[in-house]
Order: structure tokens, then C-alpha cells, then sequence
């Protein structure tokens, strides 16, 4: 803050605001992926089990009769292929090269209480594992709630400006600038990721399925429970007070 010889002061404050809001989508992370000195055994199993993917994607994203699909939306990236030469130090000689070839799948859950099933099943196939799940809001849901923050981060900021004014003996406030400073979106118990997913339809650390006995526990025994998602708004604000 900084005063001038006409008894005006000018007042810079950032408002803030933060709401947590219950996830909409579970976008699920799925990646098929193998390694052989064959390039093209690799490229072929992971074709294979892609195929394999995907049918049980288009299986839960249809809708069958009244009840909605378990999935609303599914995405693919195209097929990559890598390689790389071992190399044995002690005997100071090149190995044979490995090949590697890969596909990752984005799985946007409506039905959480599926979300456990659904990745027993994809996991259930050749080369297949979960890569993780994001907990996030639809796009709908986003841009109306940014709408809500950006008016409850600029109330804030005037909050603040007034509450300096009056400690500093000033009656009048006046806005003079307000910039949007930042916005995040985020699931409330982990360190990154969220988001929206697309036409309104990630690191929580979700367990590979596949490292468990699923016969001795039972697929009904892993419930994930939907984290909250934290969205925050911020804003810088120049006031003039007299």
C-alpha cells in the first residue's frame, strides 16, 4: 500500500477463493504395452491386445435400454514403437536390441461403483495395466463454476481493500484495476493432475489390479471412493481509498 499528499491511498490486494466440489467423471488411464527382440511379435501383441481393449470399451459405452453406459467417452493414441540396444559391460558386447510397442487408452467412468470392475477387466488382458485414475468435473460444470469463483475471488479482493481502508481511517473505496491472477483445478488429495474431459463427459496412485489375487479376494473388495475436486480462483485488485 502507498499513500499521497491528498489523503488518497492506493490499495493492492490479491482475492482468493477455493471450493471443493464432488468429481463427476473418473477418467481412468489404461496402457498396453510389450517388449521382445521380435519387432514384429511386439508390434503384433500389442495390436492383439488393443483389439481386445476395445471391445470391452465399446461394450461399456453402450447404452442398454434405460440405463446409461458405464463409460461416456473413450480415447486411443496411435500405436508407438521404440527400441534399444543392451549392452553387457562386464563382457563389453552388444546384446540382442529390444523392441517395444505401446497404446494408451483415457477411460471417462460415469459409474464409480463399475470403476473397479472395469479395470479388473482390462487388466484380466495380455499386456495390459492401469496406469491410474483422475477424479474431475465435466466441462459444463467448469465453466459455470469459473464463472462463480472469478465474481467470489473480485468480492474477496474488495473485502480486503475495504478492510485496509477502515484500519487506516478511510471511508470511500473505489476499484481502480482487477487482472485474474491464477485458477487450478485439481483432485483435493493429490499433488496434480484434474481437469475436464471432453464434450462434457490424470496421480492418484490406484493399484495395478493386476498385482492382485483376484480369486482368493474378490473384485467387489477394491471400491474406489471419488475424491473431491479443489477449483481456486485469484485475483490482483487495485483499490483507491479516501
Amino acid at each position: 500500500m502507498a499513500g499521497n499528499q491528498d489523503q488518497r491511498v492506493q490499495i493492492e490486494v490479491k482475492g482468493e477463493v477455493e471450493v471443493l466440489l464432488p468429481a463427476e467423471r473418473a477418467v481412468l488411464a489404461v496402457e498396453v504395452r510389450y517388449e521382445s527382440e521380435d519387432k514384429d511379435k511386439t508390434s503384433q501383441a500389442v495390436i492383439s491386445s488393443a483389439k481386445e481393449v476395445e471391445t470391452v470399451l465399446r461394450s461399456i459405452s453402450t447404452r442398454t435400454g434405460d440405463k446409461a453406459p458405464t463409460a461416456d467417452y473413450w480415447s486411443r493414441t496411435s500405436l508407438s514403437e521404440s527400441s534399444y540396444q543392451n549392452y553387457d559391460s562386464e563382457k563389453r558386447v552388444h546384446l540382442a536390441r529390444e523392441y517395444t510397442a505401446k497404446i494408451d487408452y483415457s477411460v471417462s467412468i460415469q459409474n464409480f461403483s463399475r470403476l473397479g470392475p472395469v479395470i479388473h477387466d482390462l487388466t484380466a488382458i495380455a499386456h495390459v495395466s492401469s496406469q491410474g485414475v483422475s477424479w474431475v468435473l465435466t466441462t459444463t460444470t467448469m465453466e459455470a463454476q469459473h464463472s462463480k469463483l472469478r465474481t467470489m475471488a473480485a468480492k474477496n479482493a474488495m473485502v480486503k481493500a475495504n478492510d485496509y481502508a477502515e484500519a487506516l481511517g478511510f471511508k470511500k473505496v473505489t476499484a481502480v484495476e482487477m487482472r485474474e491472477a491464477t485458477h487450478y483445478v485439481r483432485s483435493s488429495n493429490r499433488k496434480g493432475g484434474g481437469g475436464l474431459i471432453p464434450a462434457d463427459p490424470m496421480d492418484t496412485s490406484a493399484r495395478n489390479m493386476m498385482e492382485l489375487d483376484w480369486e482368493d479376494v474378490g473384485v467387489e473388495a477394491f471400491q474406489y471412493t471419488p475424491e473431491e475436486v479443489k477449483m481456486s480462483q485469484s485475483v490482483n485488485g487495485k483499490f483507491a481509498a479516501e
